[in-house]
């Protein structure tokens, strides 16, 4: 509550409770109920209680304005205690508290099943982020020689990652431009997954294409990026019946900025116009299509709020995404889990996370059937 060693130094702190709703934020996004007000005791509790989901949203929402205020009294004071070892913004106390009101935007817009009346208060956070100057927020140190990002470290490493053929029909159908870097014939053999009717990757029959950033391994990534803000913006303001049309552009241009600028060696670089082009030949603005626009740009490296609006969508009864992988299907339905198991070392050593988890033929069994709390579930 005091702040501890950083009670003098409100731009460190901000900083790290950020990175803390952040770290927790995918944690229960993921699992639901965790460890959490128990979770860091040591050797004091090594068998920590599980917190509701409900429980820890409402102490990140608070959190997260503890955040924002640390952040602009630092940049009132002119604060810099981080300088170069602040990777994101070299110790900038406003650039951080723009990022903070981003976080806050999307955990708010998390809860929009459980709180119907709370886009209002999406759109005041993410315009602080809007008035912060918010470009996003990357990770830009790597290199590609001796100091890779995990994404391309992971393929070159298993060659596990491809391109979806769910992705690429749906560019496809909007004669997306950024195909030419979603997939392309990485291994060399003249054909690649591609959608029907692309000039340069027509008569395709390779199983799998590969994101060029997959073979950049100095491509930045993602905290928080910047169309995932304008995405929020262009959300909130089509479900309230507000014109969202400039920050769907504006999502949009960011997202081909990002497939541009991350993919290997300038493989391809989308004049300034491409982006506005393509957005006019979307049409009008709807609900529907920010969700996909947003599904589409976060396939560079945004797992987990895509796995997050596909799951929030669903819970609001609405399908705007698609997916047919014909690997994944029970029954005639595309199998998505609602939420992911707990690590095997967290249930074999504490018993609450173990009965959480279910024991013989009911093991993990809730994860295809019960929601997190987020999305309709009690846990």
């Amino acid at each position: 509550a005091d702040g501890g060693i950083n009670a003098n130094q409100p731009d460190l702190l901000g900083m790290a409770q950020v990175l803390w709703v952040l770290n927790v934020e995918a944690l229960t996004d993921l699992h639901g109920d965790i460890p959490y007000s128990e979770a860091i005791s040591g050797a004091a509790n090594l068998t920590p209680k599980l917190d509701s989901q409900e429980s820890i949203y409402n102490d990140l929402l608070s959190k997260i304005d503890d955040a924002i205020a640390n952040l602009g009294t630092a940049a009132a004071n002119g604060d810099n205690n981080a300088g170069k070892q602040d990777l994101l913004y070299g110790g900038s106390a406003s650039k951080w508290q723009a990022l903070a009101y981003a976080v806050k935007a999307r955990l708010l817009l998390n809860t929009l099943y459980r709180n119907s009346a709370v886009l209002p208060q999406v759109l005041t956070a993410a315009q602080g982020a809007v008035d912060g100057g918010f470009e996003g927020a990357e990770l830009d140190f790597f290199n590609g020689v001796d100091c890779d990002n995990s994404w391309a470290a992971y393929f070159w490493s298993r060659y596990y990652t491809g391109s979806s053929t769910t992705v690429t029909d749906m560019m496809a159908q909007r004669n997306d431009p950024r195909v030419d870097v979603y997939a392309i014939d990485y291994f060399g053999t003249g054909v690649v997954a591609a959608p029907a009717g692309d000039a340069e990757l027509a008569g395709a029959t390779e199983t799998v294409g590969v994101p060029t950033w997959l073979d950049n391994g100095a491509a930045t990534l993602h905290l928080f990026s910047k169309s995932e803000l304008y995405f929020i913006i262009a959300e909130a303001k089509a479900r309230l019946g507000q014109d969202a049309s400039a920050d769907f552009a504006t999502a949009v241009q960011a997202s081909f900025d990002d497939f541009s600028a991350n993919n290997i060696d300038d493989y391809v670089d989308f004049d300034a116009s491409t982006a506005a082009a393509y957005v006019a030949g979307l049409g009008q603005v709807t609900l529907g299509e920010v969700m996909v626009q947003k599904y589409l740009a976060q396939t560079r490296d945004e797992p987990i709020q895509t796995y997050n609006d596909l799951r929030r969508c669903k819970a609001l009864g609405e399908s705007f995404v698609t997916l047919r992988n014909p690997n994944n299907n029970i029954g005639g339905q595309n199998q998505l889990p609602l939420r992911l198991p707990y690590g095997n070392s967290d249930v074999v050593s504490n018993p609450n996370v173990a009965e959480a988890f279910g024991s013989g033929n009911n093991a993990g069994n809730y994860l295809f059937t019960e929601n997190i709390w987020l999305y309709g579930g009690n846990r």
